[in-house]
């Protein structure tokens, strides 16, 4: 394809989905299925010596063990759940900055800039103040929400939902422990909603375009 026939927006869309699916995705399943694999392997081990040891001591070490193992696994998946709503929020972040780059000539940023009480509400401005365009009612934008304020709460308060996330999200990132916690299921339901999200911006950007 020619590259003067090329809609940089689409490419912006293409780049921004396959982040999503090929480096957040793929990365957090294979942490999360070889610790699954490596947790299940030691927890058989502790279980048998548990069981089946003659000596009372090894026993008892084996179900202290049994215990850590569980901790083990509840941290490794905390930090995998801190470290993918990261790789999410700043993906999220650079598909904004990079769309509404894009009408740096034809929609220029406004001097004074664009206040808001975080990164994502000055977002959130700035395209209405430039495009007309309320982020808010996008399909799927909260989704887009409750990523950047799950990722604050995994930063900032030890996984716990603040305030904020509890009133401004559906809670579909709370786990049964009550925090913050993405599954395999969750990060792959997340990943569709936020490709949603970027088409249908796409889809009003466009219409933003001036003859």
């Amino acid at each position: 394809m020619p590259w003067k026939n090329i809609d940089w927006l689409d490419i912006e869309v293409n780049e921004y989905e396959t982040a999503l699916n090929d480096q957040v995705r793929e990365a957090y399943l294979a942490a999360y299925s070889g610790l699954k694999k490596q947790f299940k392997a030691r927890t058989a081990h502790y279980e048998s010596i548990a069981s089946e040891a003659e000596d009372e001591h090894d026993r008892e070490s084996a179900r202290d063990q049994l215990m850590y193992e569980d901790f083990r696994w509840s941290e490794q998946r905390k930090a995998l759940t801190s470290m993918t709503l990261s790789m999410l929020a700043s993906l999220n972040k650079s598909f904004l900055d990079r769309e509404k780059s894009l009408f740096k000539n034809t929609h220029p940023v406004s001097a004074g800039g664009y206040l808001g009480n975080s990164q994502l509400n000055k977002q959130i401005n700035e395209y209405k103040a430039r495009f007309n365009i309320d982020l808010d009612k996008l399909e799927e934008f909260e989704t887009l929400r409750e990523v950047e304020l799950a990722r604050n709460c995994c930063v900032h308060n030890d996984l716990e939902p603040t305030d904020d996330y509890r009133n401004q999200t559906r809670g579909i990132l709370v786990g049964k422990s009550g925090k913050i916690e993405i599954s395999p299921e969750a990060l792959g339901a997340v990943i569709l909603n936020l490709a949603k999200f970027c088409r249908a911006l796409t889809g009003q950007m466009k219409k933003a375009r001036k003859p």
